[in-house]
């Protein structure tokens, strides 16, 4: 860890005095001999403000509120200063300032999110299929007809689809089903013959009967 030099003054800009005859009270925070500047949003009398030892000048509830406010921040400050140290190691003014007005905070609260979104993301479901033998077409039930090796996300992990033959081959086709990252996918394949002759032994092209539905396995695991 290393060890750093660390200073907090509060300032008053006197050449910049408000309608109120106030001014304001900036922060000045020093690490190493860096510093950086931020708006207290604090303001007072120039009369009022004791240089030296960085406060309001008087007795009344109201001073005492003022310079409490800045013990406050100048407290907040210091522990800003040290959960970095602790967790960085090292600690520059910037990144005080950053921790004090909640940049920091913020930008945690984004990647959270991101993080989120992603693991959300990844458990969305979605289906592929691809046709091997013959023609059809493949329907999700209240959804889109799929296109060969195609790729569709599921609104829910409970799904419906319609197979259609379009000729009187045997026909096979695959359907995979995967989380939206591509990983753990579950294959299932199906196969149909074609039926060519009725009861009276005429040719009836285009009536198909399933040899093998499948059972949905896991590919990889």
């Amino acid at each position: 860890m290393k060890k750093s030099t660390f200073k907090v003054l509060f300032l008053i800009r006197r050449n910049q005095v408000n309608k109120d005859g106030k001014c304001a009270i900036i922060i000045k925070i020093t690490v190493d001999g860096e510093y950086e500047r931020l708006n207290s949003t604090l303001s007072i009398e120039p009369d009022l403000w004791d240089a030296a030892a960085s406060k309001a000048i008087g007795r009344s509830s109201k001073i005492a509120e003022f310079n409490k406010r800045i013990e406050d921040m100048r407290h907040v400050l210091k522990e800003h200063y040290y959960d970095l140290l602790n967790r960085h190691g090292y600690v520059t003014a910037e990144m005080v300032k950053n921790a004090f007005t909640g940049v920091t905070a913020k930008e945690e609260s984004l990647v959270t999110l991101y993080l989120q979104h992603l693991e959300d993301t990844k458990k969305l479901i979605a289906i592929r299929y691809f046709q091997y033998d013959g023609e059809g077409t493949l329907k999700l039930v209240d959804g889109p007809v799929l296109v060969n090796n195609d790729r569709v996300l599921l609104e829910s992990k409970t799904f419906r689809v319609n197979y259609t033959a379009q000729s009187s081959e045997a026909v096979k086709f695959g359907i995979w089903i995967e989380d939206n990252f591509g990983s753990t996918p579950r294959q299932q394949t199906f196969e149909f013959n074609s039926k060519d002759s009725d009861d009276d032994g005429g040719k009836t092209p285009g009536i198909i009967s399933p040899v093998n539905p499948g059972t949905i396995t896991p590919i990889g695991l």
